[in-house]
């Protein structure tokens, strides 16, 4: 009794277990009064965190609960604001228990509550959309979620709302969920060579780039122990990384944290060259925990100690290493040629022009035969043939020659072949060709090898 006009009651929490108008009434001597309406609705929830802050494209997530949504009590921290209300059924059955109290029933006081039906779950919003929850217990004031694969396939920032039902209830605070995403790594790209397309309408390429599942952490090993020199990270590639060929960026397709895909468009593999590949991924405005450390040597103490370098929050992605791409036909192959020895000054073979058909693979086009050295007059009948005409000079001493196979652009080269030119049996007539000279040292010619393979 505060006074005559007032009166300070203390409700039973059993009966703020379910929502609706309770009816109050003062009885006394004197009599009962009217009686007055008192709403018990849900509260509004507050919302405190979400934790953990998950990787973009993380593969691990296909089986785990990557958000867990916890409960920051209402504004005296009296109860949980969006767990107890949604389990209400617990709370009935502890407080209404016939062992503990005695004396009228719930249902006698709630006469047309339904005490089997499953109240409204509280909804999780993620970015204005409602998404899967689990059933939580009562006491650990967490609710667990899944995340939508596209909500997480990329970096960036995602805004969590709580929405607990009617009567009361309402839209939580919001709160942000980082997606971050590292650095990405690039191990090979498929194909690394792509030979040059110079048709009126250059057809476009398909590339395959690889990089590991998750990025690999930084670690060394010092005397058994492992050290960790940087945070641990979650991923690779994700929907929003880009493939580059040096400053172009190409239409990418996403398929794993360890597998894009990309088109070059023809249009930029017309000519010979070599070429950067490299991933792009844009932060998106989201960031993720970093720290960098090293190692440093104590005489005194005779062990080693860690020095951290950098402790904070970082930009999310950027850009991987590159890998090489070459614009370019194959390696030729020499499998065979028409004619490798004949006699110097060889009539028979001058009488064909000094031509010699040269049979392989990968002979690209402008691909020129070397005679010891030095180019000869090539044509090319198709990447599987070449002839190659030869001069008298080529045949007019004697010795084992090197020829070799040429493509241009980079100067890939053939394995050499050798081309012999015999002594003659006899003295040659002089209307035949050139004498030999006593002093003359053409049996042991110079063989030059031209162009340095890559």
């Amino acid at each position: 009794l505060i006074n005559s006009t007032a009166l300070l009651i203390e409700v039973p929490r059993r009966f703020l277990t379910i929502p609706g108008e309770a009816r109050l009434r003062i009885e006394s001597d004197l009599g009962t009064s009217n009686t007055v309406g008192f709403d018990i609705n849900y509260p509004r929830p507050n919302l405190e965190t979400i934790n953990p802050n998950p990787w973009a494209a993380d593969p691990t997530l296909g089986t785990e609960l990557p958000a867990a949504v916890l409960d920051g009590l209402d504004p005296l921290g009296n109860f949980d604001t969006f767990i107890a209300r949604r389990d209400y059924w617990e709370i009935y059955e502890m407080l209404w228990n016939t062992a503990n109290i005695q004396g009228t029933t719930a249902a006698n006081y709630f006469p047309n509550w339904d005490f089997d039906a499953r109240p409204a779950l509280p909804s999780v919003i993620v970015n204005g959309t409602p998404t899967a929850k689990y059933a939580q217990s009562i006491e650990n004031g967490v609710l667990n979620v899944t995340l939508r694969e596209g909500d997480y396939d990329e970096p960036g920032t995602l805004t969590f709302q709580l929405e607990n039902p009617g009567p009361g209830g309402g839209l939580s605070q919001r709160r942000t969920l980082n997606v971050g995403a590292p650095i990405p790594r690039v191990t090979s790209i498929s194909p690394a060579l792509i030979r040059p397309d110079t048709g009126t309408t250059p057809a476009d390429v398909r590339i395959i780039v690889k990089g590991p599942v998750n990025v690999p952490q930084l670690t060394t090993t010092v005397g058994g122990t492992t050290y960790d020199l940087e945070s641990e990270k979650r991923g690779n590639f994700n929907a929003a990384s880009v493939v580059y060929l040096d400053d172009t960026a190409l239409e990418t397709f996403f398929y794993s944290s360890s597998l894009l895909e990309a088109t070059i468009p023809g249009s930029l593999l017309t000519a010979y060259g070599r070429h950067q590949v490299a991933v792009f991924t844009p932060a998106n405005n989201s960031v993720y925990y970093e720290r960098n450390s090293h190692l440093e040597y104590d005489d005194v103490d005779d062990e080693w100690y860690e020095v951290v370098d950098f402790e904070g929050n970082v930009a999310s992605g950027g850009w991987s290493n590159a890998a090489i791409l070459d614009v370019a036909w194959e390696d030729p192959m020499v499998m065979s040629s028409t004619v490798d020895t004949v006699d110097q000054y060889d009539a028979d073979f001058a009488a064909t022009g000094y031509l010699v058909s040269i049979n392989g693979i990968n002979f690209a086009p402008d691909a020129e035969v070397w005679f010891d050295g030095e180019p000869r007059t090539t044509t090319r009948n198709s990447e599987y043939n070449l002839n190659v005409t030869l001069t008298a000079e080529d045949i007019s001493r004697p010795g084992v020659f090197i020829m070799q196979v040429i493509n241009p652009g980079d100067y890939r080269y053939s394995d050499p072949i050798t081309f012999t030119v015999n002594p003659p049996a006899q003295a040659v007539p002089a209307t035949a060709g050139r004498p030999q000279r006593p002093d003359d040292h053409s049996a042991a010619p110079a063989t030059t090898l031209k162009g340095e393979r890559r």
